[in-house]
Order: structure tokens, then C-alpha cells, then sequence
């Protein structure tokens, strides 16, 4: 179950993300919420491929659709720790960007997709995130390889000594959410 519906007894709402069985949302609020985390995912993908950077405006539209959609359902204690995790993933990235080990964009951006982990997936989403790294390290090696000595225009492409962190977290909360529709996690 992704989001929301965490506590028992909220299956015969009409506000839960998934249904009771765990596979797909169950209003069409709730489709329209997961199409529009799947168009940020795939633009957090895409806007670090063509430009290394993250801007604002997404983490910003992160946070937006997680208060129209979700914070409505998600139980009081289940939240706070949702948003305890998100800060806590802020003031970490922030040291790690301070170090110049992660972007800033990264980091605002990883922050805002936690909000929308239920704290039980906390390891699976973070095991998704470590195989989306170490797999778009390795196919964006050969890509780059592929390129070399051609202008894509696509600075995350290019190379560079520098890794489009968006492109693991985009593809981790795109697995993570088709994993919680089938029902797997």
C-alpha cells in the first residue's frame, strides 16, 4: 500500500490511496495523485539528465501534491514521522552538500519524495535507491562512453566526473510506486 491507508479501519474510506488489497488507488483522486508523482519522478529524471540541476520549483511541487493528496489521509502519528524523516534527510543532505558530496537539488528533492514513504518502507525505498544508483552509475557510464566527442546538449551526458543524482531518486519512486500498485511491497 503506498501513502496513505497505513491505519486499520480506514479500507471502507473513500480517501485511501490504495485499496484494501494493496493494488492501485481506489478514487480518482488518488489515480490523478499517483500520475502526478509519476510526472514528477520522470521530470526530476529528465531535468538532471539535460541540466545537472534540480530546480526549486519541483521539490516545491513535491510537497504540493503530497498536502492536497495525501496529508488528508495519512494517520497524525504516521505523519509526524513522515516529516520527521523528510528534515532529517534535509539537515543531512545539507551537510553532504556543504562537503560537495550531493547537490542541492538532490537533496531538496530526496527530502520532499520521503514525505511520501510510509515509515515501514523507509529499507525497501532505500534499497531501491542504492540499486537505482549503482545501476545509473553503470548506464551512464557506457551512455557517456557511447557519446563521447558528441554535443547532446544534455549536460548529465556529458562528461564530466559528476553523477545526475536525480536520475536514481527519479527511478527509485518509480519503482517504489509500481512495486506498491502490483502489490509487492
Amino acid at each position: 500500500m503506498l501513502f496513505g491507508g497505513l491505519a486499520p479501519g480506514l479500507c471502507d474510506g473513500a480517501t485511501r490511496w490504495f485499496d484494501c488489497t494493496g493494488k492501485g488507488p481506489s478514487t480518482v483522486i488518488e489515480i490523478l495523485s499517483t500520475v502526478g508523482l509519476c510526472v514528477l519522478l520522470g521530470a526530476v529524471i529528465l531535468y538532471d539528465l539535460r541540466q545537472m540541476r534540480l530546480p526549486n520549483r519541483l521539490a516545491l511541487l513535491f510537497v504540493l501534491l503530497f498536502a492536497l493528496a495525501e496529508v488528508w489521509t495519512v494517520p497524525a502519528g504516521e505523519l509526524a514521522g513522515r516529516v520527521g524523516v523528510a528534515l532529517l534527510v534535509l539537515v543531512l543532505g545539507m551537510v553532504a552538500n556543504a562537503a560537495r558530496l550531493v547537490g542541492g537539488g538532490d537533496v531538496k528533492i530526496l527530502s520532499a519524495l520521503m514525505l511520501f514513504i510510509p515509515l515501514r518502507d523507509l529499507a525497501p525505498f532505500l534499497f531501491l535507491l542504492s540499486l537505482s544508483m549503482a545501476g545509473g552509475i553503470a548506464v551512464l557510464l557506457v551512455v557517456r562512453r557511447a557519446l563521447r566527442g558528441v554535443d547532446t546538449g544534455w549536460i548529465g551526458l556529458q562528461e564530466s566526473g559528476r553523477y545526475p543524482m536525480g536520475i536514481s531518486i527519479g527511478a527509485a519512486g518509480l519503482v517504489y510506486v509500481a512495486l506498491n500498485w502490483s502489490g509487492a511491497l
